[in-house]
């Protein structure tokens, strides 16, 4: 029997100032680097010109802001400022990306219309979208809606974390949810389990920061692109997961910083590899940035794994429609929609802990949960507190 005595713990809102006064700075220097980078490529500066701008403006914070960081803060205060330099890292991560596209001339058509423009393109946590070489004006509720959104997945997030945060000085200790699970389940199935809750907390806590960063423009009039589609719970393939419904913003950026130059050179499928490899360095920069003692490589197996799935689901797909096409068609107009994302999922979740297994080491879970609503309870084993 379990027993649990509850406490809700409220946003910390130390957390959240810092991470918003990380970004001030980087948003600051980030504005210069857009006006150069357009000055530039208004003056028809060479691609390999800008490329180096890209790796520069990338190196500044490893070479400058990381060893600052590590020198200056204390493991307590690191973990205040955990998601600010987590948030930091991305806006560099995209820059030096947008700043690639201007080489490559994949920019979206609307965002170098002018100065202005690009500049808002540039800096902006969310891709602003564009119809006919002009911004978007967002649709009548838009602004409300996302609003809105905002504090029910903070709702959702905080209780996720209220079970799947460790409640103890180890960030890899036992966590309430797992712990429940190994009593409800088999050992393989609670690991299955933990690692999907995880994937939904992972879903809510990007969603929510994309949420936050759309708000930026969506005051200003600026229409934005939606950042999820329902990825957990209709994904029907890796493929499909990945290309259409998970993170569509990096996904968008990737496209056209990777995919879309390489493709008419290498082919689709050497392409889609470079994607996800360049996916696996976006992910390696940004942890190496945010977490102190991080290992290289660790999160690139993730993504390496998730390539390696893609393409062997291509694979599949070729093969299939060339020695067995009635099983091809067979099994997309045969298989329910829902058997095809509980397969998905069975495909792709039991590799989540090679992600989530970064963030809880290195306390990033903990962080998360400062910022949302969650609550505190202690489980108990009855039995075991009454024989004391």
């Amino acid at each position: 029997m379990i027993a649990c005595t509850p406490a809700v713990s409220w946003p910390n809102w130390r957390v959240l100032a810092l991470a918003v006064g990380v970004q001030v700075p980087c948003q600051m220097l980030l504005s210069v680097v857009a006006v150069a980078v357009h000055h530039m490529k208004e003056a028809g500066a060479p691609a390999a010109a800008l490329w180096i701008v890209a790796f520069a403006t990338g190196s500044l914070p490893l070479i400058f802001f990381k060893p600052a960081v590590d020198r200056a803060l204390s493991d307590e205060l690191l973990a205040d400022a955990q998601l600010g330099l987590f948030f930091g890292a991305t806006a560099f991560s995209f820059s030096f990306f947008r700043t690639i596209e201007a080489a490559w001339g994949t920019s979206p058509d609307g965002s170098r219309r002018n100065l202005q423009t690009w500049v808002q393109y540039f800096t902006a946590p969310v891709d602003p979208r564009y119809h006919e070489g002009k911004v978007m004006v967002p649709a009548p509720g838009t602004l409300m809606r996302t609003a809105a959104r905002i504090p029910a997945r903070m709702i959702a997030l905080g209780a996720i974390l209220s079970v799947g945060t460790p409640r103890s000085e180890d960030p890899m200790g036992p966590t309430p949810l797992s712990l429940a699970a190994l009593k409800l389940m088999p050992a393989w199935l609670a690991f299955l389990v933990v690692n999907h809750i995880y994937s939904v907390g992972l879903w809510l806590f990007l969603a929510l920061c994309f949420d936050l960063g759309a708000l930026t423009l969506l005051v200003q009039g600026v229409d934005v692109t939606d950042s999820f589609n329902n990825p957990v719970f209709g994904a029907k393939s890796p493929k499909e997961f990945w290309g259409k419904r998970w993170n569509k913003q990096v996904n968008a950026l990737l496209r056209r910083v990777c995919f879309l130059p390489l493709a008419p050179r290498v082919g689709l499928t050497a392409a889609a590899l470079a994607t996800f490899a360049t996916s696996a360095a976006f992910h390696e920069y940004q942890f190496a940035l945010t977490f102190r003692q991080y290992t290289p490589g660790a999160v690139g197996l993730f993504f390496v794994i998730n390539g390696a799935l893609c393409v062997g689901q291509t694979v599949v797909e070729k093969l299939t429609g060339r020695y067995c096409p009635n099983v091809r068609v067979g099994y997309a107009a045969l298989v329910p929609e829902a058997l095809k994302v509980l397969m998905n999922i069975l495909v792709l979740t039991p590799f989540g802990h090679l992600f989530m297994h970064i963030w809880l080491q290195h306390g990033m879970i903990e962080t998360i949960s400062r910022i949302v609503p969650t609550l505190d309870c202690a489980f108990v084993n009855a039995t075991v507190a009454g024989k004391k």
